[in-house]
């Protein structure tokens, strides 16, 4: 089907993004997108944006209101909690939107006490995978070209040695890295970049004593796929956009490249 030269309202875009148009429109639209490649990498773009924040924000929404907030004294509170959290909400989305910075210390984080595990390691991975990986002026704090610099930064902050194995052998170059926090504990996220443009990341923060499975676990969202696994000090999240059986293959490569 061609869209026949027909333009679409960036509200009319955003509402496909939003899965909130009717089907004949969406019909429509996709024509448009398959003869503008361009917009349709942009508005791949946002839907990634949507779905790190997604993941980043929605657990708020089930957060208990305060007890002190709940006092029958003073029933007003519980209205002003909740708006202060909608309000906390937009705005932690409106900056990432803008900017396609993931709060990490500039704002307060909305979420008041985050229990530090596993499932919280890999959720956040993904919700930065997501979040930094179409960025194209953004995607690292710290190049490449300033390797040792990077580690040497990263293993302080951590406080324990890390850094990014070589993955060229496996098509894929290092783009630099960023500090991050998963559970208000510091993390580390390496970007890695291959000859078609995709990209892949590297997640890692301390091991929890809670953590004694060391054999590499699958994960999933959407068409993005995930390999986590612990390895002495440290936990590890290998995050792509490839299938699994590729990224199992890379996973193993990172493990051997991280203990020569």
């Amino acid at each position: 089907m061609s869209s026949s030269g027909k333009a679409f309202s960036d509200e009319a875009l955003q509402a496909y993004v939003d899965n909130q148009i009717d089907p004949a429109t969406r019909e429509e639209i996709e024509a448009y997108l398959g003869e503008h490649p361009e917009k349709a990498r942009e508005l791949e773009d946002f839907r990634r944006y949507n779905l790190g924040l997604h993941l980043l924000y929605d657990p708020v929404l089930s957060e208990s209101i305060p007890q002190s907030m709940t006092q029958t004294q003073q029933p007003g509170r519980r209205r002003i909690w909740s708006l202060a959290r909608a309000a906390s909400i937009l705005l932690a989305v409106g900056v990432g939107l803008v900017s396609g910075w993931v709060i990490r210390g500039e704002i307060p984080a909305p979420r008041s006490e985050i229990l530090l595990t596993t499932d919280t390691l890999v959720r956040d991975a993904f919700s930065y995978h997501v979040v930094y990986t179409p960025e194209v002026r953004h995607p690292v704090e710290v190049t490449a070209d300033q390797q040792q610099h990077l580690f040497n930064w990263l293993s302080k902050r951590l406080k324990t040695p890390v850094r990014a194995p070589n993955l060229e052998t496996m098509g894929y170059q290092l783009l630099g890295g960023r500090l991050l926090e998963t559970g208000n504990e510091p993390a580390a996220q390496f970007m890695y970049e291959n000859d078609q443009g995709r990209r892949a990341t590297l997640f890692t923060r301390h091991r929890l004593d809670s953590e004694q499975e060391t054999a590499f676990r699958f994960a999933s969202q959407e068409d993005i796929n995930g390999f986590y696994w612990i390895d002495r000090d440290l936990s590890f999240v290998l995050i792509a956009d490839s299938s699994r059986d590729d990224l199992s293959r890379l996973a193993h490569y990172v493990y051997e490249g991280l203990n020569e």
